[in-house]
């Protein structure tokens, strides 16, 4: 039996009821837990979406070729490009564009206005130095069905509008920040939408970048907005794996570890001997005081002197500590000892547990065999001489020389 089993089992003789006490805490654990994941895992509220919805509002342009150029052939329709010349095409057409997108259908009034502004602004566009509108007109649509596109033209002369900017800039006296002009579009929409009520209203706008002899559209891509509509439901309540699979694994291995106890205290399994325990005890003192002991040969001369045998290995280190001496282990004697100058203080560390039963069966066994010698087979004098001799020698026969013991046996 190995030194760490028969820690094992003192561990658990000593602390059977702590160890006890857990198992089946943790196994009411489990069990509890297993069955509110598995059984009834009760009920919680998830939102699910019932609806939704997407929109896309965006500007497209077009500018007609009014002027005949080796380049350019008149009537030619330039299509959202990033730059269109002034000098050709001076006018741009545009349109505003809506489309909604519902899951569960819509009708929708769109009243949408357009707005021409000229302005003059700071870097930031925060800062406006002036302001000049021109109404670009309005336009209603109604019953406008899912999928179904609003669109709204719009038309600018870019020429006309930068001579405006530059009236206005000389009465002012001068420019300030910068000049810019933009088509503002203001929608508002009124209805119905996935069964809900709609009252809102959006604003879009697009730039026109006025460079001399080019003019560029900016802020042209496309917008999109979306929302949903949700509903509470009441759902069977869901866990994890890890809750899933743990709860149940933590009441199947403390029920082992219950059984286990069980069947290790109706077996006598876990009881520690005495002599188990001065053993673990001698063990734990020679791993504590190990810089205190030193293997070595103890002669015969230093036993002959007045001899103390103390209890423990501990009792042993304490007098080498006061005395400053250090303890020698014996190995061959199977003896610790405190040589003084008069006195011999020894302990003798006990038989390791997986020794124990095979050291009495030969005890026994010798004994027994002597006996039988003497009783049975009187003629038998060798074995007993060679165990006579033997006992002598261990100094077990009071001290009688190995020739006594074998004269002794012979008669």
């Amino acid at each position: 039996m190995s030194s760490s089993t028969v820690r094992a089992r003192k561990i658990l003789s000593d602390n059977f009821s702590a160890v006890l006490l857990v198992l089946l805490i943790l196994a009411c654990l489990g069990a509890v837990v297993s069955y509110q994941t598995h059984i009834d895992p009760g009920t919680e509220t998830e939102r699910i979406e019932e609806s939704s919805w997407s929109s896309t509002a965006e500007y497209s342009h077009q500018a007609l070729v009014r002027t005949e150029t080796t380049v350019f052939s008149r009537g030619t329709v330039l299509q959202d490009r990033t730059a269109y010349l002034r000098s050709v095409a001076p006018i741009l057409n545009g349109t505003f564009q809506y489309s909604y997108q519902a899951t569960d259908g819509g009708e929708l009034t769109a009243e949408i206005d357009q707005t021409l502004v000229l302005r003059a602004a700071g870097d930031d566009g925060e800062v406006e130095f002036w302001r000049d509108e021109i109404d670009l007109g309005s336009e209603t649509v109604e019953q406008v069905a899912p999928s179904e596109q609003v669109r709204v033209p719009f038309s600018v002369n870019v020429t006309e509008m930068s001579l405006r900017i530059e009236a206005i800039e000389e009465q002012l006296g001068g420019s300030a920040g910068n000049t810019e002009i933009l088509v503002e579009t203001t929608m508002t929409l009124s209805g119905q939408r996935n069964g809900l009520s709609v009252a809102e209203t959006e604003n879009y706008q697009v730039g026109i970048n006025n460079q001399n002899t080019v003019y560029r559209v900016e802020g042209d891509t496309a917008v999109t907005d979306s929302g949903q509509q949700f509903r509470d439901e009441t759902v069977p309540a869901t866990y994890g794996p890890l809750r899933t699979a743990v709860a149940p694994l933590l009441l199947g291995l403390s029920l082992v570890g219950l059984l286990g106890l069980a069947v290790g205290r109706t077996q006598h399994l876990f009881e520690v001997s005495d002599r188990e325990r001065e053993w673990l005890a001698y063990r734990s003192d020679a791993n504590e005081f190990s810089e205190w002991l030193s293997t070595g040969t103890i002669p015969e001369t230093a036993l002959s002197r007045t001899t103390i045998t103390v209890e423990t290995l501990a009792d042993l280190v304490d007098i080498a500590i006061d005395s400053n001496r250090r303890v020698v282990r014996d190995d061959s004697r199977d003896l610790c000892a405190v040589l003084l100058e008069e006195t011999v203080y020894t302990f003798e560390p006990p038989d390791p547990p997986e020794t124990d039963e095979p050291l009495q069966l030969v005890t026994t066994a010798i004994g027994g065999g002597d006996g039988a010698s003497d009783e049975s087979e009187p003629g038998v004098g060798g074995d007993e001489d060679a165990a006579g001799g033997e006992k002598s020698e261990g100094g077990a026969d009071e001290g009688k020389p190995a020739e006594e013991a074998k004269t002794d046996g012979g008669d």
